[in-house]
């Protein structure tokens, strides 16, 4: 009987690591989508934020002058 436990206990504690390691790939996994997102988030707000150019050659003078 204290052989049945013992690897009850030997699988309990290698699904209990397998998960532990799932849990870190998913967080790594999240941690990347994460820092994927930030920096499309920057570049969209780059891209708004950007004005459109002068018609003239006078309104460019002018905005570089400012």
């Amino acid at each position: 009987m204290g052989r049945k436990l013992s690897g009850f206990r030997d699988r309990e504690a290698i699904m209990r690591n397998q998960l532990e390691t799932e849990k870190a790939w998913l967080r790594g996994q999240l941690q990347e989508r994460e820092n994927e997102l930030a920096c499309m988030a920057s570049l969209s707000l780059e891209v708004i934020q950007c004005r459109m150019p002068a018609k003239s050659y006078a309104l460019y003078l002018k905005d570089q002058w400012l």
